[in-house]
């Protein structure tokens, strides 16, 4: 084993010296020697401990007698009291060993238990160093100890990174940060070693099973067998039997891993550490919760979607992979309760969601926790301010200002420059109150009209860049904000209210009343606007809308609207024709041609945007303008009621006729100022989008190839749109409109010239490859035929399986029978006339198809 060197001469030990670093295995490779014959096949050996099994009495005294045998044949002599023959169950290297399982040996396990808590670094490393020797039956081993892990580094750095014991039994642990999380964690731990599971034996007639599962932290992992009848039944109603459980903590580098790479990691680890368990004849059963993994250690499937340095190392780990046989299953976080939940077997470990979802806070308004601002937030803010900033503000004489706290102290706000004063310190109340002047009611209008709206109502230091700051952070303002540049030409306008109407329908999508579409009606001069939500858009519907308009407002003689059917109709025509009105037709999709109608966002809130001051009003608002009220403000909904006053019945119609003589007289000046101030602003803003870089006017010829934007035919979302083409310049209308011809149907339609590309001149040759790249590209995809239909309960509609000309089969989609209805009738009744199911039947009862 080895020898002494003195100055006398080398001396060697003919016995072998117990401590050696070599002496354990020595030993060991010299018992596995002595029993080859009987090793793995009825006796496991430990150095001198020995373990005799054996399914039958007469096959055990078989193996006795061939130990027996051997002792002899080597001299072997055996202790008579440290033997045990005929036992259903031995205690065997620190484990209780039986006919069902493995378990550790209690009376080990009550030592642990008993010992006190420790006081230095040693006692604490020898504690570990003994639960981590039984980590493969405690499950989520990792988590449970983690905090006493973490205090074992920081004693090993205390002793100077030695990990030694004498190292660690010079630091003492209330030095280094012993607190009561580790002494809960100690108790923890001690209560989890007496519900330690009881590991079963490896059978070979059963089905190997697989869980693995990471967090950001940690990653864990258990090995099951069960009965191959039971395969077909939902894996928590299988009799899973555990062999062994897995569990690591990510550190260093590993712990910055994306999440595919911590849940792949935890099953390349989970099999190398269990290779000799996971190579039977008949494979195992891989499940994972990570959808991606399933194609990316499929051993059947090549996917391309993880970056390429993620996707580098796990093709080293899936060439690991390939050396086992397996199946691998995709199944829900919460069915996968082997491993993500590995505190099921009596452990106390609480489960932790490793990533916790929180919606993201678009509309603060109807948030449960916002709070309005109030007069009595103002004032607690106000009253723990310092005493010398106090002083120097002014108190409100107004009794609606004087406030009576909750300590019931009564409190006039302090004010600065005639407006409320707000504290500096006061975040979360300055906060609210900028959602106050921008959100809901505000209409998410710009930083300045924000401002101006506070200003009125209070005033604190650094006002002006807090209220910009939250302006640009607005998620509404963001979406809608921007543009591509345009050239803009001329369109019709008024001066005065009532002159010229603008009309539109939008796509709202359907509601619980019924209702689909919303049509927008607004007035050019004053901004007025009404909307009118309807089941369809129909002409009908736009003529009752008009006269209800007109009821109120007086007949308006000038239209404008796009090229719809439901505008082109014979019942507005008349309208026009009885009312001696002008119809002005607009492009489709193109709101700068109709005023300001089709808006992208929620059009609902337009109508008490019709309260606000509107800066193409010079300051004014459409209310003001229609009718000579006075608007509200966004520092309505923060202020108090003004008090009573008392009044004659003559008093108040005296009062009354003075304020309709007065608006009448304000109603005229404010009109022409209204008129001038308009066609100032019109011309100013043509003037300043024109000089952008990049706006030039369109110049086609007829017989150019271009491009053009329209709408996705299969879709209803009305502002949604693709490059098409290339068709052909057939006729130039306008500056701004031309007419373009479709190489395969030869529709011709007007396209405003923002929606148009250039593409080659007269002289590019049309070949057959051209037109089938103009057919894969066109507005929508040709309907090949109807494969089957299905009922859809939420939507309380139908839908069909559309294979589309051109596609493949796997490329077939759902469509709505509405859509496809109006798209192909003819094609749509001729498939419910020929099928034979019950549920297209009903479509054809539903659609009146006979």
């Amino acid at each position: 084993m080895f020898s002494f060197l003195t100055d006398t001469g080398v001396y060697s030990s003919t016995r072998v010296m117990q401590g050696g670093s070599d002496s354990v295995s020595y030993c060991q490779s010299t018992v596995q020697e002595m029993f080859s014959e009987q090793l793995y096949k009825g006796l496991l050996a430990w150095l001198d401990d020995l373990l005799g099994y054996h399914r039958t009495r007469e096959g055990l005294l078989g193996v006795l007698a061939d130990v027996l045998a051997v002792c002899a044949e080597k001299g072997l002599k055996l202790h008579p009291k440290k033997c045990s023959f005929y036992v259903t169950e031995a205690r065997w290297c620190g484990r209780i060993i039986s006919g069902t399982g493995v378990k550790h040996d209690p009376a080990r396990v009550e030592a642990l238990q008993q010992l006190p808590s420790p006081v230095t670094g040693a006692d604490l490393q020898q504690y570990v160093c003994a639960i981590k020797w039984m980590r493969m039956s405690i499950p989520g081993y990792n988590v449970l100890v983690q905090p006493l892990t973490e205090m074992l580094e920081r004693v090993f750095a205390a002793g100077g990174g030695k990990r030694t014991k004498q190292a660690a039994a010079a630091v003492l642990l209330e030095d280094v940060g012993w607190s009561g999380v580790h002494d809960d964690c100690l108790a923890k731990t001690k209560a989890v070693l007496g519900n330690m599971v009881e590991l079963c034996h490896p059978d070979p007639q059963q089905r190997l099973c697989v869980f693995a599962d990471a967090s950001e932290g940690h990653w864990g992992s258990v090995i099951t067998q069960v009965p191959p009848d039971q395969l077909h039944r939902p894996i928590d109603a299988q009799n899973h039997q555990p062999l062994m459980f897995l569990s690591g903590t990510f550190t260093g580098a590993a712990g910055r891993w994306a999440i595919v790479e911590k849940e792949a990691y935890a099953i390349v680890e989970t099999l190398v550490r269990a290779d000799y368990l996971l190579h039977p004849a008949a494979g195992f059963n891989l499940y994972t919760d990570h959808r991606n993994l399933k194609f990316i250690f499929s051993p059947t499937s090549v996917v391309a979607s993880v970056p390429k340095y993620t996707a580098q190392k796990l093709e080293r780990w899936a060439l690991l992979l390939m050396g086992y046989s397996y199946v691998i299953h995709d199944i829900p976080g919460e069915v996968n309760v082997w491993a993500d939940l590995l505190s099921r077997w009596g452990s106390t470990l609480p489960s932790i969601c490793a990533i916790s979802q929180q919606p993201l806070l678009i509309s603060p308004l109807r948030d449960e926790k916002f709070v309005w601002p109030t007069f009595v937030s103002i004032a607690e803010a106000q009253v723990v301010a310092p005493d010398d900033v106090l002083s120097s503000m002014t108190k409100s004489l107004d009794a609606v200002h004087l406030v009576v706290l909750a300590s019931g102290q009564a409190w006039p706000l302090r004010l600065v420059d005639d407006v409320i004063w707000v504290p500096v310190a006061a975040a979360e109340l300055q906060l609210r109150l900028c959602v106050c002047a921008h959100a809901s009611l505000a209409g998410h209008r710009t930083a300045k009209a924000t401002l101006a709206s506070l200003e009125s109502f209070c005033q604190w230091t650094g006002m002006k860049g807090d209220v910009e700051f939250f302006v640009r952070r607005c998620l509404h303002c963001a979406s809608a904000s921007g543009g591509a540049p345009r050239p803009l030409g001329e369109a019709l306008h008024s001066t005065a209210p009532n002159g010229l109407i603008h009309w539109d329908f939008v796509f709202m999508g359907a509601s619980k009343t019924g209702d689909k579409y919303l049509l927008v009606v607004k007035c050019d001069a004053s901004k007025m606007v009404w909307l009118f939500p309807a089941p369809e858009a129909t002409a009908t519907f736009v003529k009752d809308c008009l006269l209800q308009w007109f009821a109120v407002f007086g007949v308006c003689y000038e239209w404008v609207s796009d090229q719809g059917t439901h505008f082109k109709n014979q019942v507005i025509a008349e309208l026009q024709h009885v009312l001696g009105a002008h119809h002005h037709f607009t492009t489709a999709r193109c709101p700068w041609a109709n005023g300001t109608v089709e808006w992208p966002e929620d059009l609902v809130i337009m109508l008490v945007l019709n309260q606000l001051p509107s800066p193409s009003l010079g300051g004014m608002a459409p209310v003001t303008a229609m009718s000579g009220r006075p608007a509200m403000s966004p520092a309505d909904t923060m202020a108090l009621p003004g008090q009573l006053i008392s009044a004659t019945l003559a008093e108040v119609e005296e009062g009354q006729r003075e304020n309709i003589a007065a608006a009448q007289m304000a109603l005229e000046a404010m009109h022409k100022q209204m008129s001038v101030e308009n066609a100032r602003k019109r011309d100013r803003a043509r003037q300043y989008h024109d000089k952008k870089k990049g706006v030039q006017m369109a110049q086609f010829v007829v017989g150019d190839y271009v491009l053009y934007q329209d709408v996705w035919a299969h879709l209803r979302q009305k502002l949604r749109t693709k490059w098409c083409g290339p068709a052909v310049v057939t006729e130039v209308t306008s500056n701004w409109v031309y007419d373009v011809e479709n190489l395969l149907t030869h529709d011709v339609r007007p396209v405003h010239a923002s929606r148009l590309k250039f593409y080659a001149d007269c002289d590019l040759d049309v070949t057959s490859e051209l037109l089938a790249h103009v057919a894969h590209n066109s507005e929508g995809f040709e309907v090949e035929a109807m494969v089957d239909a299905r009922y859809v309960p939420p939507t309380n509609g139908y839908e069909l399986l559309i294979k589309w000309r051109g596609l493949q089969d796997v490329e077939n989609s759902w469509e709505p029978a509405d859509n496809i209805f109006a798209d192909v009738p003819v094609m749509f009744k001729a498939f419910c006339k020929a099928a034979k199911s019950a549920v297209i039947k009903k479509m054809a009862v539903a659609y009146e198809v006979k």
